[in-house]
This record gives C-alpha cells, structure tokens and sequence, in this order.
C-alpha cells in the first residue's frame, strides 16, 4: 500500500492506493509504501469521509511499535498502525479523535517530532507539525582561509553549508550520525591545514603532516610534486562534498513539514528513506566503534615497534608452518587489551545507498547497493556486505601502517624491508615485530611472484623450467604496486569470514556467491573470487597445503551443488562457470599455485591480524538466544515488533540471512519490500553499546 500526495491546481489530495501507476511520474505527485503493522489483516484502505493522520518521527522506531503494540486493543492495532522506511517511521490512520489523542499521549518522549494532517473527503484540509529544535554548533577552521585560491574557496564554502545542515537534522533526528559528522569535521579541519601548507606562504606546518623534515623538504622545493599533494587533498574535499550531498538529501528528506522535503528517490519521494539510511549508520557505527576501542594499526604503530616476539618469517615458502604461527595467534589480542580507547582511532565514512556504486568504499565514503533497499531481507542483497567494505579502510590502515603506504616514504621504506629480507638469517632476533610482520609481507609477495609465474606457465601449458629471478629493490615495489590488491582482498576476505560470518564455511561460500553471481564484471576475474573464497576457507582447515585447498575446494562445490538443485540464484551461469574452473585438471592446477603463494596471507591474517576480542564483542547482545545446536538466534518473528531493541545489528543481519538461506526463494516483491523495511527499522532502531 501506498501513501500518496498530489496536488491539483490549489488542492493537495491525500490518498491510499494499492499500486501508484509509475509508469506515468508526475512532479506533483509523491508516494511512500506504508505497511500495516498486522500484515494478516484488512487495514485501512481509503480515506473517506474524514480522517486523522499521525506521522511520528521516533528514533526507535521497533521498541517504539512493540511498546505501542502493547497499548492499543485488537481492532485499534489492526485498523490504526503502519510502518514506513522514512524518518517518519510510525504512522497512525484513523477516525477516531480520541484514538488518536491517545496515541499522542503514549508516544510522549518516544518522538523526536510529529506531523498531523486532517483529511476531510481525501482533501488535506489542515495540517500541524513539531517545529525542529534549534542546535547551536560552533565550528572552527583555520585561520587564513580565505588566502587559498577561490576555486578551493568555493569547495570550503560548500562544505560549511552543507555540514551545519546536516549537523542541525542530526542532532534531532540521528544522534549517532552527528557523532560522525563531527569526527568528519576535525577531518577537513586537517585538509585546510594541508592545502594552507602548500599553497599559503608562511602557514604553519600541520600537526598531522608525516612527512620527515628531509623528505617535506625535497617535496616543497618541487613544485609537480607540491601541486600532486594539493590536488589530493582538493580530491579529498570533493570526495567529502559529494557524500555529504547522497546523506543529507537521503538521510533528511521527509522531516516535519514533509510536503516541503521532497526524497530524490521516486519510490519513496514523499515520506523519504531517513530510517533506512539510519539503519546503515547503525551497522556502519557499531562496528567502528568496536574496531576504534582495539585499535590494530596503533598497536602494529607503537607498540610493536618495541616488541621483539619471535614470530617466524619463512623467507622459503616450500618450509612454511602455519602451526608454528598458530602460538602467536592470542599476542595482539594481548597487547590491544593494554591500550585506552581514544577517538582518533575512529574512522568516519558517509553512509548511503547509490544505484551507480552499489557496495563501495571510498576514503569518505561506504555505499550500499540501492537494491538493499527495496530488498535487503534477500540473500543476495544483504547487509552483511557492508562488513567487506568497511574491512577495506581497516586493512588500508594495516598495510599503510606497515609499510608506509604514503609517497614518498614506500618505496625508502620497502627498500629498508627488502635490504632486511636479504640479509636475515632464518631466526632473526634484531629485528622488532613491526618490522617482523612487514617482512613477512615481503615474504608472501616473494612467493607470489614464484607462484604465479608456475599459474600462468600451467594456464599456458608450458613448461616451468626458468627459474624465478631473484627481486631487486625496484623489482619489489614494483611487485607490491602491482598486488597490492589481491594483497588487499586476501586480508580484507578473511578477516570478513572470521569476524562477521562466525568462521562458517558454507553460510560464508553461499551468501556472498549469491551476491556475486549478480555481478556482471565478475565473469571477467572469476578465478580471483574462487581464489579468494579457497582462501578464506583454508584458515578453517588442517594439514597440508595440498590437504587444506582440498577441503576448501570441496566445501564450495558442495554449497555450488546446492545452490543449483534449489535454484537460489536466477541466472547460475556464474556458479557453473566456477565449478568447472574448480574442476578442471589446468585451471584447477594453476589455481591451486597462486593459492600456495597466498595462503600464508590468509593465515597471516587469522592468526596475526585477527583479534577475538572484535569478534565477541561486535556479535555481543544480551538479547541471543542459543537453539538446541548451540547457535546463536533473536527470538523475534518476521514483522513483529516487540518493546525491546537488538545491540549488535551484525549478529541481527547474521541470523535474518542464516534464515533466508533455508525458505525457498519469492517473487513475491510486496511482501519482500515489506520484510525489507521492517528489518531496516529493527537495525535502525539498535541500541548500540557506548
């Protein structure tokens, strides 16, 4: 059903329709899906002769509806309440005067603000709304500003306008999004120091300039590479501008008076997307702040710089163990628990949903596909994606940590490692745990090259009889800035399987195949997916590294298997098309080499990058329960609301997508759109631990 408002020459109607006719889109005309709260009963289905609609704007949108729920009498609940994906998420119909007074009273101190049109023979007679509360914010910038060229002048002035406006909606509307917003400005605070750095004659050296005195020096003197450095902090600018754009026409649309905050996206044009868009902050906000209280890059930063841990190196990679790196595996969890918390550990990504990007992280920015939606209670675009995305930011910081990853300190850097790498014995002992780990990362790239040299020599059907050359220090950083992203996934796809999917093999392989198989660019690298899932499930394994690719080999052509034979997926071109990689004797063989030469990535990132205290405390909530089996499941029925709210929405999206794996897939799009928002509302709704 849909809400839907038009307006003919003076007059605005008001009216409930089935199905708006799209086909035909009007500028005058908006429409929102609404839900009744009872899905197994009639509700209201046209608005004549007069009516009352309440339109309440309440941040916790599920306990709210379960408290109400709790109140209100059968025929009240069945006949009255609605749900929608907008800010105005909880919505009353009816006729009833004193009904809806009573409403009113329960929902005091529940709302961040209403809005409630009389409507009287499907004509908006009269209207009234809560006025936002004013927010006064006081933002500071740098001095001399106004000295930077206008062009990047202009850039700044966008910035200002759109961040107090965003700052003002947040503050009524989305707490947990201004806390954001103000990470996001301490941000471009560091970008205006940059650019007055190396633009302004005389500007003061940024606090958070990285550079050392030598290097700065050389760069200051050239004026190519000084412009390189203003042209990527303008980038940032743009970057910061353009997300803030996406977030506050879709996070802000709908606030009270709705007819005057029209949503850019046409389905939802009248009442808006705000607390679908809330929903991503909560996913996004509660695993951040859980990373930001174990903060691994600080302790990669400064601690392991005078830690002197003897974890093996393996310059041969045919000698490694990965049982010798297993007694290792509780050291960072250790040493994270030494740590105090502190904000700069934070990360602060813009949220969004965006048809162009779909499931993307940028340096400022986490999309969603615009698929989720409309059907994010699907397999094949669930949430649980955004965990991928947001695991790229933390592995940037990883390897930026290790190696530098900041020109022009890399390539020095990589040339210290490298002249390290050569002359270690097998037990070096000199050498402290920071570069201990960037050493096995030279390590593993060495073994990437071998490994697939023998891959595309197996692919080529030739023999393997060169030997690999030995690397020099120039043919290193040429070997890393070329990797660096399968470097990237193989890091990014286990920690994702470790931590966010519980180490479960099949619920791993299933989900984010469904959610490939939709890519069409896929087809192109299809072996890197296949590798990359092999990898992430070889840490499950024991044995050999020829024992270990096997078994993880065989749990994904049995899950493959059991996509097709109850058609999980609309075109299984993809899965067939990996399955007879898998199986095929040269592309299985030539698989199986560059596995040999990642695997100890895979295994560098459970058992040295990985820490279970993350993993515990981002599924953590008192309100899981545990079946016969022993796993974890919220005791909440599909669309019900109760008056309490979930804290991890990770472990919420978990169990809603373990369950839509065991119900054969619908085309039933009403009742999927409806399923879709009422999990939206249940993340948006989260209560997340402080």
């Amino acid at each position: 059903m849909y809400l839907s408002v038009s307006k003919e020459n003076r007059t605005t109607r008001v009216s409930l329709l089935r199905h708006p006719d799209f086909t035909k889109p009007h500028p005058e005309v908006h429409n929102s899906p609404i839900f009744p709260v009872i899905p197994s009963q009639e509700a209201v289905d046209d608005l004549s002769p007069s009516c009352h609609i309440l339109l309440a704007y309440p941040p916790n949108p599920f306990s709210t509806m379960g408290f109400l729920l709790g109140k209100l009498n059968d025929e009240q609940r069945i006949r009255t309440l609605f749900f929608s994906h907008g800010l105005a998420s909880l919505i009353s119909i009816t006729t009833d005067t004193e009904l809806l007074q009573t409403i009113q009273t329960l929902l005091e101190g529940r709302i961040a603000a209403y809005e409630i049109w009389d409507v009287n023979n499907g004509v908006l007679a009269s209207s009234e709304y809560s006025s936002p509360t004013p927010q006064a914010t006081t933002l500071s910038y740098p001095s001399q500003t106004e000295l930077l060229p206008v062009d990047i002048q202009a850039l700044i002035h966008e910035y200002k306008s759109s961040i107090i406006l965003a700052l003002g909606r947040a503050a009524q509307f989305s707490p947990d999004h201004f806390r954001i917003l103000l990470d996001l400005q301490r941000e471009v605070y560091f970008l205006i120091e940059h650019l007055l750095f190396f633009l302004v004659e005389g500007a003061p050296r940024p606090t958070n300039l990285e550079i050392p005195a030598e290097a700065l020096a050389s760069i200051l003197s050239d004026p190519a590479r000084r412009l390189s450095y203003v042209q990527f902090n303008v980038d940032q600018l743009l970057q910061i501008n353009s997300r803030l754009s996406y977030v506050i026409t879709q996070m802000y649309s709908g606030i009270p008076p709705i007819l005057e905050h029209e949503c850019p996206v046409k389905n939802f044009s009248l009442l808006g997307i705000g607390s679908a868009a809330r929903a991503l902050i909560k996913i996004y906000q509660s695993v951040n702040m859980v990373f930001a209280r174990h903060p691994i890059p600080r302790v990669l930063l400064d601690v392991f710089k005078d830690d002197y841990t003897p974890i093996p190196i393996f310059k041969n990679y045919a000698e490694y163990d990965v049982n010798k790196w297993r007694a290792f595996s509780t050291l960072l969890d250790t040493k994270l628990r030494l740590l105090t918390p502190s904000n700069d550990d934070l990360m602060f990504h813009q949220t969004y949903f965006s048809g162009q990007d779909g499931f993307r992280e940028t340096t400022y920015g986490i999309s969603a596909a615009l698929q989720s939606l409309f059907v994010s209670c699907t397999p094949r675009w669930t949430l649980l994606t955004l965990t991928h995305e947001f695991l790229h930011a933390h592995v940037r910081g990883i390897i930026g940590t290790l190696l530098q990853e900041r020109e022009p300190s890399i390539l020095s850097t990589l040339t210290d490692l490298y002249h390290n790498y050569e002359s270690i014995s097998l037990n070096p002992t000199a050498i402290n745990t920071q570069q201990r780990y960037g050493l096995i990362l030279i390590s593993v790239l060495s073994s990437m090259v071998a490994c697939n040299k023998a891959a595309q020599s197996i692919r080529d059907k030739m023999p393997n009889k060169q030997a690999v050359p030995r690397l020099s220090a120039n043919d290193m950083f040429f070997e890393f800035t070329s990797k660096l992203k399968p470097i990237h996934e193989t890091i990014a796809h286990t920690l994702d399987f470790l931590y966010f999917y519980g180490s479960n093999s099949r619920f791993y392989t299933m989900l984010i195949w469904l959610t490939w198989s939709t890519l069409p660019e896929i087809q192109e690298r299809l072996s890197e997916y296949i590798l990359r899932t092999l990898l992430s499930l070889s840490v499950n394994e024991i044995g050999t590294l020829n024992e270990r690719y096997d078994k993880a080999k065989a749990t994904i052509l049995d899950c493959f298997a059991n996509m097709i034979d109850n058609a999980m997926c609309y075109n299984d071109t993809i899965i067939k098309q990996a399955i007879y990689l898998l199986k095929d004797d040269i592309q299985g063989s030539a698989l199986k080499a560059e596995f040999t030469g990642l695997v100890r990535l895979a295994d560098m990132a459970k058992y040295l990058l990985h820490s279970d205290d993350i993993h515990r405390e981002v599924m953590s909530d008192t309100l899981l329960a545990q079946d016969a089996n022993g796993n974890d499941y919220y005791d909440i029925s599909e669309s019900e609301f109760q008056d309490r709210d979930i804290a991890s929405p990770i472990s919420f999206i978990v169990d809603r997508a373990k369950r839509a794996l065991n119900v054969e897939p619908t085309t039933d799009y009403d009742a999927s759109l409806r399923n879709s928002c009422w999990e939206l509302l249940v993340l948006a709704s989260a209560k997340l631990p402080q």
